[in-house]
């Protein structure tokens, strides 16, 4: 007996199929997602953060910038690296790490410059200042020609593979000369925002006049910006005929007269030199991030008080700023006196009128004249009688009077008619005197001169005051006010007992002398 086969049953195999190629189907469009758009969405992530961090870095130069005019720490943001926003299904490389460094210290130097006073014997060395680069780099996962972004003395750009932007350059402009070191040994990396601190190293920075000193004034500063993105800073700054960077003549209207670029050092070393017979002014600071890099105290400085009594110096860097908190010993004694926050400190000699401020600022054991030693002429200590009385007569017109004036008995010097219930002394004090104050400095000189009539518990009756105006001699006369000496039973005036003059000159010294009437 023959068995019939089962007929087949073909029913679901369709939707089956169907379901296996809707999902590689769905496999293929997540691949490609994660191929091409999800890089894609990344790299929209990372040139957003990019121009963020050119933000943050253009605010990190005003901060440096500020902290270096003012001479206090300022703060700024630094986004170091960006991460990427979480998605369903797909994978995100790892977070884009961005790195803020400063780099290992060089050395800038001017040489052949001038100045008035010590500030041109300290210039004579041939200053060494210490200054570093600050680098940011970020390792973006898909973003490509990412850049370095470089704050050198001077200059700041941006760096790729094959070329450089320069976005600001304070170098040289004209007479000019700005160079602001970076100092402090610092590193930060990682993604999130970081609050960095620009501290000023050497500041308030100020601006001095310099010249050569019979050679041209030569300035070296450490770069790694190229060579032709220096000659194109310098275009505008060569003078007449002068030596350019890429070894041709040129001219201009400016004041460097010759360029070099040494690639033999590490990092490279720019050299201008400028035109001799002129006049520059030159501006140095410096700002640091993390520790170190302070420069140390150089030399002193001798500096106008308004007290002519009293020595006043001024502590600087090597950087020509003012030092504050330096301790400077006072030769021939065991004092000594600390600079205040402007770098200054003050001695007043209680004998002699020459002071010697000294400090071994290179630890060579001894103090050495010109910069390390500064002697300062005073005017000597105070005279206690300094403003002097040189003569002070007080004389009196005495009368007996009553009812009415033809009872007077003796001649009086006002035609006054004076009246009273009863007998009486009257008084009329006449002053004559003469002082004097040396006027040989902007604070000396008599500034008034005052007479007071005291009675006799020394209460003040009258006075007047004479102005001096800084004269160096004031002699005058004052005839004071009719006075009752209280003999009466029933006084209407004040018992007159003693005559005080007082002066005082323009730098607030007093002096007084007293009489009896």
């Amino acid at each position: 007996m023959s068995r019939n086969p089962l007929p087949t049953d073909t029913r679901g195999v369709s939707e089956v199929i169907g379901s296996i190629l809707v999902f590689g189907l769905v496999i293929a469009l997540i691949s490609l997602l994660q191929v091409q758009a999800v890089p894609n969405a990344n790299e929209e992530v990372e040139f957003e953060h990019s121009n963020a961090v050119t933000n943050d870095m253009a605010n990190l130069r005003v901060a440096m910038s500020e902290a270096v005019d003012s001479g206090r720490t300022q703060e700024s943001t630094v986004r170091l690296g960006v991460d990427y926003p979480p998605r369903l299904l797909f994978y995100n490389p790892p977070a884009a790490t961005g790195r803020l460094q400063t780099s290992e210290a060089a050395t800038m130097q001017l040489s052949n410059a001038d100045a008035d006073g010590n500030l041109g014997n300290y210039l004579a060395t041939d200053p060494q200042l210490s200054t570093r680069a600050l680098n940011y780099t970020v390792n973006y996962n898909e973003l490509e020609g990412t850049s370095t972004r470089v704050r050198e003395a001077g200059v700041y750009y941006e760096a790729f593979d094959d070329e450089a932007l320069v976005k600001e350059s304070t170098f040289i402009d004209g007479r000019e000369i700005s160079l602001v070191a970076i100092g402090g040994e610092y590193e930060s990396s990682g993604v999130e925002a970081n609050t960095v601190s620009a501290k000023a190293l050497s500041a308030p920075a100020r601006e001095y006049t310099i010249e050569d000193d019979g050679s041209p004034v030569t300035i070296e500063i450490p770069t790694r910006l190229p060579k032709s993105q220096w000659q194109e800073i310098l275009a505008d700054e060569y003078a007449t005929n002068a030596n350019g960077l890429d070894g041709n003549t040129v001219s201009g209207n400016g004041f460097v007269t010759a360029a070099s670029y040494d690639t033999s050092t590490d990092p490279n070393t720019l050299t201008i030199t400028l035109k001799p017979n002129e006049e520059y002014t030159l501006r140095l600071g410096k700002v640091g991030f993390g520790t170190g890099g302070d420069p140390e105290a150089r030399y002193i400085v001798p500096v106008d008080d308004d007290d002519p009594t009293v020595a006043t110096i001024e502590v600087r860097d090597s950087f020509n700023n003012p030092v504050s908190g330096v301790a400077v010993d006072i030769e021939a004694t065991s004092e000594t006196v600390t600079t205040g926050p402007n770098g200054r400190a003050s001695y007043q000699p209680s004998s002699g009128n020459l002071v010697t401020f000294q400090r071994d600022f290179d630890g060579s054991g001894t103090p050495t004249a010109p910069l390390e030693k500064v002697t300062v002429s005073t005017k000597g200590p105070l005279d206690a009688n300094d403003p002097t009385v040189d003569g002070f007569t007080v004389d009196v017109d005495e009368t007996q009077t009553c009812d009415s004036f033809g009872e007077v008995d003796a001649p009086v010097l006002s035609d006054t008619v004076l009246s009273c219930t009863t007998t009486r002394t009257i008084q009329q004090p006449i002053v004559d005197f003469n002082v004097s104050d040396d006027d040989s400095s902007s604070e000396s000189g008599v500034a008034f001169v005052e007479i007071q009539i005291l009675d006799s518990t020394g209460d003040l009756i009258t006075s007047r005051r004479f102005d001096g105006d800084g004269q160096a001699v004031v002699d005058s006369r004052w005839v004071g006010p009719w006075l009752d000496d209280g003999t009466s039973t029933s006084p209407n005036r004040p018992t007159p007992s003693e005559v005080k003059l007082i002066v005082e000159d323009r730098s607030g010294r007093t002096n007084s002398t007293t009489a009896s009437l």
